[in-house]
């Protein structure tokens, strides 16, 4: 039992003694990301040709010198390529911001990225570092050998110039800033003896930034004749390089030796080249393939690029604002890409003897200064040249030619759609448009190329001696926009022979010019053609207006030649036009000039009568003068009622609300007046008003409802009084009703006298409708008794005179006694009553 016992506690012991080491273990041990590989392209069979075009400020790459080349072991500030490993290597830390592994062994942790390196260096291996932290290089390095790995984990990484060779350098998913030493290159891949070198940026932000540097480079990749170099920007990784201008090969972005094979690819990634020298300048074995991504170089000092094997698939290529070339390659191949190369100071597309390929891809050259008659925007030195009928081509505004072949052939493919290739207002001393200097041009019917100039010779195309071109007919829709001096928004019919003494210049000399008509064949040259026309004349018609309305009527214009109808250059009848309100000129284009005996054509106008105008021709100008119509204006009077003898009126003609002429009489049996010729409207077209007014007529209302005039009478009114006389009778009247009579007929009813001797009837009509006066009388309806009623002459005073004899007075009468007697007994009666009351009560 004991011996269990002590065993079992031995191996407690060895267990608790292990522990540190496995949690240590567990716990420095790294996550390693999968390494990326990159396959290197096969190179091309064909062999370089020719050379590339030269910067203007250097020699050829090729006869650069080696001993030429800064050595980052001439600056003392940095160590040197040979330097032996330190006597003392950093203890291993148990934290920090990387760490590294070797060769698949275990993880350990360093402070800095510079301190991982100093741990590899001198012995070549394969080696993971992984990044925990934002961290940095401060030295130089140079990994000979060396398959190095560095997994950023999204952290910053500031790198010192750092040199691969014979291995390969490998950055995932970090933002690494580099920054150049004195002199050198701040990324070197390969040397004079390296088989070969690769580096790899996947899913990175690499800038390097050399801040103006004139001493040191950007990358270089470099190596032996039989070596090749691969430098790849992969899965969105972003490169930015800018600011070395050094005046040699160093200023360039990436710059490759003539020696051995370089391969550049960026997929699904981005390069841009800002202020640099340049932005590659590649040597005769340099590939260059941008797919899915982006390639932009603007604003270099020299060339854009300068040589490669150059290939863009499904990516947008920027190569502009280059003091020299834009894009200057050995060999071109795009598909379903962009090209656009603008504001160079020579060329816009340089492609070397190699030739090129485009398919299904749009090239805009635009605005380049080319600067040399030699020279051309897009300039293809050689080699066979093609263009399929999906790509649109547009090269335009350019200080030379604009499309310059020196040998070999350029086949443009038939559009679906005129011009996608397009080639249009540049200018050069000879071929504006297109120079075939050498070689073979066949072009399809959908190109457009016009409107190009040449300060010597053939506007548009120029084909040299033994070159040929094979040309189509022009656009139906080609117009000449050259003004102020030159032929302006003509149609152009053909294609014409401009060769110097000779050029076509209709509007300053009209003479005609050759026709080239040898079409949709290969002419040999030399030939120097326009897209022009033959000379013509125009013939611009001016509409004068004077007065009338401010909307004018629509006119029709016919041209005539010689006095007949007029056929345009092409043989169609010119139709009448018809100018609307607000035309005032137009313009008859694209006339003969001569007829068939050579005589000038006597062009004249005629236009058809216009309503309300006189119309007047001078040469080509048409007046139209407004003609002011007359009217005559009748009114007409129409009487209502009154007397038949109507009184003599007034009346004022009025034009637009003020007196128009003197009043005018109309005596009684007049019932109109006219005033003739009256102006129906001022100059200006606009019509007067013309109304009448009636002066007042007594006894008659006016109603004037535009020219009738409606004269009502108005029956006027009386007061009728009636005088009541009485002649004797006793001394109270009796009440008395007078009857009014209107020609001897009851009017109204009577009325009572009570103790008054006159009634007035009020406001009685004095007259009929027609004038007649009434006449009024009255009667006395019930003439009391003992008088007799008598009328006056006028019938309107009625006298009442008395007709009972008086009997004489003998006192008072025996029926007054009776009377008093009654009186008196009823009053006595009366007081026994009440005192009887009073006592019952």
């Amino acid at each position: 039992m004991m011996k269990k016992l002590l065993s079992l506690l031995l191996v407690a012991v060895m267990i608790v003694g292990l522990m540190p080491s496995i949690s240590l273990a567990e716990e420095t041990e790294p996550v390693l990301d999968e390494i990326v590989e990159t396959t290197e392209p096969e190179v091309p069979a064909e062999e370089e040709t020719d050379e590339t075009p030269l910067l203007v400020d250097e020699e050829p790459v090729a006869e650069e010198e080696a001993t030429d080349e800064p050595s980052v072991t001439d600056d003392p500030a940095l160590p040197s390529e040979t330097t032996e490993e330190p006597d003392e290597v950093a203890v291993p830390q148990q934290t920090g911001n990387v760490t590294l592994a070797i060769d698949d062994g275990e993880a350990v942790y360093y402070a800095e990225l510079e301190e991982a390196f100093a741990a590899l260096a001198g012995s070549p291996s394969d080696a993971l570092i992984t990044v925990l932290a934002p961290t940095a290089s401060t030295s130089f390095y140079d990994f000979d050998g060396y398959n190095i790995t560095i997994n950023g984990g999204g952290n910053s990484i500031m790198l010192a110039p750092l040199t691969i060779t014979n291995g390969s350098l490998e950055v995932n998913n970090a933002v690494v800033l580099m920054k150049p030493g004195a002199s050198g290159w701040t990324l070197k891949i390969g040397d004079t003896l390296s088989d070969q070198a690769t580096v790899t940026f996947s899913g990175t932000l690499l800038t390097l930034d050399g801040g103006g540097t004139k001493t040191a480079g950007a990358i270089e990749m470099q190596t032996k004749s039989t070596g090749k170099n691969t430098l790849n920007f992969l899965n969105g990784t972003v490169v930015q390089v800018s600011g070395y201008m050094h005046d040699t090969t160093l200023g360039n972005a990436i710059m490759t030796e003539n020696e051995g094979t370089h391969t550049i690819n960026i997929e699904n990634s981005e390069f841009y080249s800002n202020a640099n020298r340049a932005g590659l300048v590649a040597g005769s074995g340099t590939y260059v393939n941008v797919t899915n991504g982006v390639f932009h170089v603007l604003d270099s000092r020299a060339n854009g690029t300068n040589g490669s094997y150059f290939r863009g698939i499904n990516s947008d290529i920027v190569v502009s604002r280059s003091g020299a070339h834009g894009l200057s390659i050995n060999r071109l191949y795009l598909e379903n890409s962009t090209v656009t190369t603008e504001h160079n100071g020579y060329t816009g597309v340089w492609v070397n003897t190699l030739g090129s390929t485009v398919i299904n891809s749009i090239m805009e050259i635009n605005h380049n200064r080319v600067q040399l008659d030699t020279l051309g925007a897009f300039n293809l030195r050689g080699g066979e040249n093609t263009i399929d009928g999906l790509s649109q081509i547009n090269i335009s505004q350019n200080g030379g030619s604009g499309l310059r072949l020196h040998a070999g052939s350029l086949e443009v493919a038939e559009a679906k759609e005129s011009g996608f290739f397009r080639v249009m207002y540049n200018i050069a001393s000879f071929g504006g448009g297109i120079e075939v200097n050498g070689g073979q041009i066949k072009l399809p019917s959908s190109a457009i190329i016009y409107n190009n100039r040449a300060r010597i010779e053939a506007d548009d195309i120029f084909v040299n001696e033994g070159a040929t071109l094979t040309l189509y007919p022009v656009g139906t829709d080609w117009l000449l926009e050259e003004g102020p001096e030159w032929d302006v928004n003509h149609l152009i019919d053909g294609w014409y022979d401009d060769v110097e003494g000779r050029r076509w210049s209709a509007h300053i000399d009209p003479i005609y010019v050759n026709e080239f008509t040898e079409l949709g064949i290969a002419k040999a040259g030399p030939l120097t053609l326009k897209a022009a026309h033959t000379a013509i004349a125009e013939v611009t018609v001016t509409k004068i207006w004077v007065g009338g309305p401010e909307v004018k009527p629509e006119i029709t214009i016919t041209l005539l030649a010689n006095g007949e109808t007029a056929y345009d250059r092409f043989g169609q009848e010119i139709k009448p036009v018809v100018l609307q309100d607000g035309q005032l000129e137009y313009t008859f284009r694209d006339l003969p000039l001569f007829d068939a005996e050579s005589e000038e054509i006597e062009y004249t106008v005629a236009e058809d009568a216009v309503d309300g105008y006189i119309t007047t021709i001078d040469k080509h100008d048409i007046t139209n003068t407004f003609v002011i119509k007359k009217i005559d204006l009748t009114a007409t009077k129409v009487w209502i009622g009154g007397p038949e003898e109507k009184p003599t009126i007034k009346l004022q003609l009025l034009k637009d609300g003020q007196p128009e002429g003197e009043p005018v009489e109309l005596k009684s049996g007049e019932t109109s007046y006219t005033w003739k010729d009256l102006p129906l409207t001022d100059n200006a077209g606009k019509a007067f008003v013309y109304t009448i007014e009636e002066l007042e007529v007594e006894g008659y209302t006016s109603v004037v409802d535009g020219l009738l005039i409606t004269n009502t009478y108005i029956v006027p009114t009386i007061d009728v009084t009636a005088t009541k006389k009485w002649d004797g009778g006793p001394k109270d009247k009796p009440i008395i009703q007078l009857q009014l009579y209107r020609d001897g007929k009851a009017y109204g009813d009577a009325v009572k006298l009570d103790g008054v001797t006159s009634y007035t009837w009020k406001e009685l009509p004095k007259t009929d409708a027609e004038g007649k006066v009434f006449v009024y009388t009255i009667k006395e309806t019930d003439v009391p008794n003992n008088y007799k009623a008598t009328y006056s002459e006028d019938g309107l005073t009625v006298t009442n005179t008395w007709t009972k004899e008086e009997l004489p007075s003998t006192g008072v009468g025996s029926s007054t006694w009776i009377l008093f007697l009654g009186g008196s007994l009823l009053l006595a009666a009366g007081y026994v009553l009440l005192r009887r009351r009073n006592n019952g009560a």
